[in-house]
């Protein structure tokens, strides 16, 4: 085989492979940002039911007493991160005696990580 075509096939399967990294890495970025927001709406969430009921909710599923458009079925899509995980949430909390935790465990689902894999916290 020329060896012209054989380094221009070679080039361009590297080319794609290139560009398929890049677009899966901006994909990754804002589903990290994505959840980002969602867990900062929850907990403002949180806080209102705070501010309402003079405590914090024992659980994530006391939140639809305040928001009656939160039903269960939303709750648990809410409560889901952009993975597939379930995002966690502990009141008192360990990392914020004084009000509460809540987390994810990144794309990976385990505790730790970088990059996409890196937990997303309150604190």
């Amino acid at each position: 085989m020329n060896k012209k075509i054989v380094l221009t096939v070679l080039s361009l399967v590297i080319f794609i492979a290139l560009i398929s990294v890049i677009h899966l890495s901006k994909k990754v970025d804002t589903f990290y940002q994505y959840q980002t927001a969602q867990q900062a709406w929850i907990g403002k969430e949180i806080e209102k039911y705070k501010a309402t009921k003079g405590t914090y909710p024992q659980t994530e599923s006391n939140l639809t007493e305040l928001n009656p458009d939160l039903d269960q079925n939303k709750l648990g899509m809410l409560f889901t991160d952009k993975w597939g995980n379930h995002v966690l949430y502990l009141s008192p909390g360990v990392h914020n005696k004084n009000s509460f935790d809540l987390w994810s465990y990144g794309a990976d689902g385990k505790p730790g990580g970088e990059g996409e894999n890196a937990d997303i916290t309150n604190w």
